[in-house]
């Protein structure tokens, strides 16, 4: 698998499993349009790199991504009734920079 299939994988996961989170543990309380609003907040860089077509849209995603991983990490110290949620955050926001690092590696080995 490549990196950028792995990055698509991971950053697909990593949003589906927020919406989720939200929908089962946060929306009872807060509502569901506000609270998916500010969850995908983070990704605006990466839907703003895609619509414009520029380059690098896969770091774009990373600043984002980087979010989600300080915010699952800061919510596994945080809230012991969440922590499984926060953990599956953290573990996909890490796979996210796997295949970062993979498409590093690919682009590297094949010349432009």
């Amino acid at each position: 698998m490549n990196g950028t299939r792995v990055c698509a994988l991971a950053l697909l996961a990593l949003l589906l499993l927020r919406l989720v989170w939200h929908a089962v543990v946060h929306a009872p309380v807060t509502g569901m349009a506000s609270g998916v609003a500010t969850l995908l907040l983070p990704l605006l860089p990466f839907v703003a790199a895609w619509a414009f077509k520029l380059r690098g849209m896969w770091i774009y995603a990373g600043i984002g991504v980087w979010v989600y991983l300080c915010h699952g990490g800061m919510e596994a110290v945080a809230n012991p009734a969440e922590r499984a949620w926060a953990l599956a955050e953290v573990a996909l926001a890490a796979l996210y920079f796997a295949g970062l690092w993979l498409r590093t590696r690919e682009a590297r080995v094949q010349p432009l």
